[in-house]
């Protein structure tokens, strides 16, 4: 009679370069810590590690592993990374560290990642990047002055950006993060002085963010005050405004010329505040056109 067979995978510890690993699968392991950690000043994240033989993918980096190494200043991935995960508080404090390429393989970083790296200035996706999950607080108190976010975010956590006084640019790509960008997730960033450039997809209104509270979308999530919307992207959004009012007559030509001032007020406009005006007006003016016809 023929016995059903059963693999068992059993987790095995080792060492090699300074980094202790864990087997996560036959194929996988995860970096769990590092040896001589407060003396680091670089390291290089490999793609792969040979152990007793066997070749494992190194997919990746677990909690806390480089949390508060304080003259780390160089993080390098091999350039065919296998990591897939950067856990939580994982370069937390580390006060050197000025610049970081994440690789397109990675899929989440975990809450706290980068928190408190006040010299980061530079955070690069590359591209094609599979990126998901930005956890939260993940950047909060970094000096990174720009970020792109990947058209492959879904999501952005609570606070993920908090606090990032250097931040002069934020942009989404095509269609990221449709899901959710949590509460608070870019409070307090840039200064009044030098407000953020905030770029969205073109099928976005900047009323219209998939934030947890639309409502709050200033003072809550994005302080008004600290960010200005490119104009071009505001006379987008009031020009479709005005054409869902309109509706099915949006190509009529009489209904055109009666808002044309205020369509032409718009094109010209250098203030957000004469473009509200105009969008308004020009709404006002649609119902009793319509009506008229």
């Amino acid at each position: 009679m023929l016995m059903a067979t059963t693999n068992i995978f059993a987790q095995t510890n080792f060492i090699v370069d300074g980094f202790n690993y864990l087997t996560t699968s036959p194929e996988t392991v995860t970096i769990i810590s590092v040896e001589n950690k407060d003396e680091l000043t670089s390291v290089i994240i490999p793609s792969t590690v040979t152990y007793n033989s066997k070749n494992y993918r190194v997919t990746k980096i677990d909690n806390n592993v480089f949390d508060e190494c304080r003259v780390l200043s160089s993080v390098t991935f091999d350039k065919e990374s296998n990591l897939e995960q950067i856990g939580e508080y994982v370069f937390h404090s580390c006060l050197l560290l000025t610049e970081i390429n994440i690789p397109k393989s990675v899929t989440l970083i975990g809450g706290y990642a980068f928190q408190g790296c006040e010299n980061l200035s530079s955070v690069i996706f590359e591209k094609e990047s599979k990126l998901e999950t930005i956890g939260k607080l993940a950047f909060v108190f970094s000096g990174m002055s720009e970020i792109n976010i990947p058209i492959s975010v879904t999501s952005i956590g609570v606070n993920a950006f908090n606090d990032c006084f250097q931040l002069s640019s934020v942009t989404f790509e095509g269609n990221a993060c449709q899901n959710a960008i949590g509460s608070g997730a870019f409070v307090h960033v840039g200064t009044e002085a030098s407000p953020v450039t905030l770029t969205l997809p073109d099928d976005w209104a900047y009323e219209k963010l998939p934030i947890d509270n639309k409502t709050e979308w200033y003072g809550g999530y994005f302080n008004s005050n600290r960010y200005q919307i490119p104009i071009d992207q505001l006379k987008s959004d009031a020009k479709n405004a005005i054409d869902a009012a309109m509706g099915e007559y949006k190509s009529n030509k009489y209904l055109l010329s009666v808002i044309a001032d205020e369509l032409n007020a718009i094109d010209n406009a250098t203030t957000k505040a004469t473009i509200d005006t105009n969008k308004e007006a020009a709404i006002a003016k649609i119902t009793p056109a319509v009506t008229a016809f």
